[in-house]
């Protein structure tokens, strides 16, 4: 009777051991108790982090200054669709008198007026009807604009990929570290039992050395995989502009892949074809390069100009005469010293460049979406076999501990136990992020990755504190 009252709080360590280890894990219902609904005070979902990463993280406000940018170009091509109408004017001091007017002839008896300082003002208007490139320059900086606004889409997809991985990376070593935190619990129960075994004599003294030992190097795996966990904590603060602080206080919310995938290879890739945001800012960078070749090569056509203007002439006396002219003007280059030319030819090697860029992103795209497809399928079998193992491991802890309490097994074979479900654990928390991540990976590939997607596509529950 003695020994079992001796024995009884070891008895209890498991239960009270077992009910701290729920009061941390993520998803328990203390925990989502504790959490409060998503919000302001709520753990942070996906969806918030991609948003607050969108309003401020430079590289898009970077890519959506040089759409601007390409906008105000686009604006300052199709203003030569329009006439140049333009104000002159000049006030001329000579040393002597000069004539006022143009002499457009001599009539007898009639003496056009001279003064030293000479006036005029006027208009001009001034038209290109045909030549110039202009055409071509237009079609450059519209295809130009159009590909800005597809590499913005292209660079909010990698900012919102990057943000998962932030996220995930939190969920991933938040599990890692619940799988350290059972372990050592599961350790300092094995501690106290080994300790009150051997003051009743019925353990030896090596017991609760090597279970020191355990759970001492248990503890510092625990310390390095809390660190890694603060890292994570930071990085998505920096992509989502929060502190550190806001990031720890309120967790994230769970996520896993909400089903299968079902559409094969073939249409995969046809849909990254479709929709990548890459590939769309390449085959617009073509088009670009294909307009501006063409303006180039318009440099070896005849160029016809309207002009007209308006002038009014006088002096300081006065003698004001205002007169009006209208002209066409024909130009064709003969000879530019291979100006035009070496134009031509740079102009074409860049829509060849361009052409050949398209291309490879295109394959690009093909094998981006092979290895989404690859590592989505291997993280859905690795996933799939590792909860078969934590059963299994949990099932063997289970024995191996029942084996050592009643003393028909060795200590060391129930703390390998502990240490392969430990392992099997982190696996498996690792495994269902990279299914997640990797599901992610392919949306972003086919342009699909925006808010809309992760609601419909993936599942949200408990709190990734």
């Amino acid at each position: 009777m003695s020994g079992s009252r001796a024995l009884l709080p070891y008895r209890l360590l498991p239960v009270l051991a077992a009910a701290a280890t729920l009061l941390v894990l993520p998803g328990t219902a203390a925990g989502q108790g504790a959490a409060g609904p998503t919000g302001a005070g709520g753990p942070i979902t996906l969806n918030e982090a991609m948003r607050r990463a969108s309003e401020t993280h430079p590289s898009i406000r970077a890519s959506e200054a040089g759409t601007e940018a390409a906008r105000a170009r686009l604006g300052g091509a199709q203003s030569e669709w329009w006439p140049d109408l333009s104000l002159v004017g000049s006030a001329t001091q000579y040393q002597r008198p000069m004539v006022v007017h143009p002499i457009h002839g001599f009539t007898p008896g009639e003496t056009p007026p001279f003064d030293e300082t000479l006036l005029q003002g006027g208009a001009r208007l001034d038209y290109t009807l045909f030549g110039d490139g202009r055409s071509g320059r237009i079609r450059s900086a519209r295809a130009a604009a159009d590909a800005s606004r597809a590499g913005t889409r292209a660079t909010s997809a990698e900012v919102a990929s990057e943000v998962s991985t932030a996220y995930l990376a939190v969920l991933t070593r938040r599990g890692v570290l619940g799988a350290h935190d059972r372990r050592v619990a599961a350790l300092e129960a094995e501690l106290g039992r080994a300790r009150e075994q051997h003051e009743v004599g019925k353990a030896p003294r090596v017991q609760v050395i090597r279970a020191e030992a355990e759970l001492s190097s248990a503890r510092a795996e625990r310390t390095q995989v809390a660190s890694d966990l603060e890292v994570a904590r930071r990085r998505l603060a920096r992509m989502m502009g929060a502190s550190p602080g806001e990031v720890e206080r309120r967790g994230v919310e769970a996520i896993s892949a909400a089903d299968s995938l079902t559409a094969g290879r073939s249409e995969w890739v046809a849909r990254a074809e479709r929709g990548s945001p890459v590939l769309e800012r390449a085959r617009r960078e073509l088009g670009a390069a294909e307009a501006a070749a063409d303006a180039a090569r318009s440099a070896r056509l005849p160029n016809l100009e309207l002009g007209a203007n308006w002038m009014d002439r006088g002096s300081a006396d006065g003698n004001f005469l205002a007169e009006w002219g209208v002209g066409l003007n024909v130009s064709l280059p003969l000879f530019t010293g291979g100006r035009v030319s070496g134009e031509i030819a740079r102009a074409e090697a860049e829509s060849r460049r361009a052409a050949a860029a398209a291309e490879a992103t295109r394959l690009r795209i093909a094998d981006a979406v092979d290895e989404a497809l690859s590592a989505l399928e291997a993280a859905r079998s690795r996933l799939g076999a590792l909860r078969d193992a934590v059963r299994q491991a949990e099932e063997v802890a289970r024995i191996e501990k029942l084996r050592l309490e009643t003393g028909r097994a060795v200590q060391p074979d129930y703390l390998d136990a502990e240490a392969r479900l430990m392992s099997a654990r982190a696996s498996r928390a690792e495994a269902e992020h990279a299914l997640v991540r990797a599901r992610i990976q392919l949306a972003r590939i086919t342009g699909e990755l925006d808010a809309a997607w992760v609601e419909e596509n993936m599942r949200t529950g408990g709190d990734g504190r």
